[in-house]
């Protein structure tokens, strides 16, 4: 058989910016988000598996400060992706 691999969306989280007086284009002057995942990995032939992971993950408004070029959120969930719209516009 083989391993399949769930990634389940748990929460995102909103945190306010660090510096809010800081420079427009560094993340520590905007809110972030804090985003939890868990991952199971399963294959219905291994009595070892399922294993499950969760990970944490901040996401910032910019991925690339010194260009300012903006997260692509658009592979998130829905919720991440709604919440970063209203907190970075």
């Amino acid at each position: 058989m083989a391993i399949t691999k769930t990634t389940t969306f748990n929460f995102v989280s909103s945190y306010p910016a660090e510096d809010s007086s800081g420079a427009a284009n560094l993340n520590s002057s905007h809110p972030k988000l804090l985003v939890v995942e868990t991952t199971v990995f399963d294959d219905s032939g291994d009595d070892l598996l399922p294993v499950s992971h969760q990970s944490k993950r901040w996401i910032g408004k910019y991925s690339d400060e010194a260009n300012s070029t903006l997260t692509d959120v658009s592979s998130e969930d829905d919720m991440v992706k709604s919440i970063a719209g209203v907190i970075w516009s």
